[in-house]
């Protein structure tokens, strides 16, 4: 009978010092994420730079491959001219899926300079396609969008 007001005894016990640390633990718990958040915030923060916006003429922002065989690479170049007055930064170059890709400028172009944006195309699919390459720039807008179009020839039933 004794062993049995024991364990009662501690069942109950251990069911306060549950709840007890649990208040407890809830406690602490949002004071060291907000401690750890707050830390975690100073030791991430980093001061971005203000980039002066600037404009860019683009020689065009659409290129037709026309037809092409299925499965052959095509490449084109997007040329454009930094047209303001501060340096044109483009900060990524990005297409929509693997089968296109875009290399940009490393370096920011100085006002009055030219510069190119290459895109390669791996003839994937067949029929029409059309892929677009997002351009993140410091202009106004913040973005522009370049557009390649083809008639990948392969795999199509013939008419009868």
């Amino acid at each position: 009978m004794a062993l049995i007001a024991i364990l009662a005894f501690g069942m109950t016990a251990c069911q306060n010092d549950s709840k007890d640390s649990a208040d407890g633990d809830e406690a602490t718990t949002a004071t060291l994420t907000e401690d750890v958040t707050t830390s975690e915030i100073a030791e991430n923060a980093t001061e971005v730079p203000e980039i002066p916006a600037t404009t860019v003429e683009w020689t065009a922002k659409v290129h037709d491959f026309g037809d092409i065989p299925k499965g052959e690479k095509q490449k084109t170049v997007f040329t454009f001219k930094n047209t303001g007055e501060n340096p044109l930064v483009i900060s990524s170059a990005t297409a929509g899926c693997g089968c296109t890709v875009p290399k940009k400028p490393e370096e920011p172009i100085a006002p009055g300079e030219e510069g190119e944006i290459e895109v390669e195309y791996n003839g994937s699919g067949t029929g029409k396609i059309s892929k677009n390459v997002t351009v993140l720039l410091n202009t106004e807008t913040g973005k522009d969008i370049l557009n390649i179009t083809a008639n990948v020839l392969g795999g199509e039933t013939p008419p009868q």
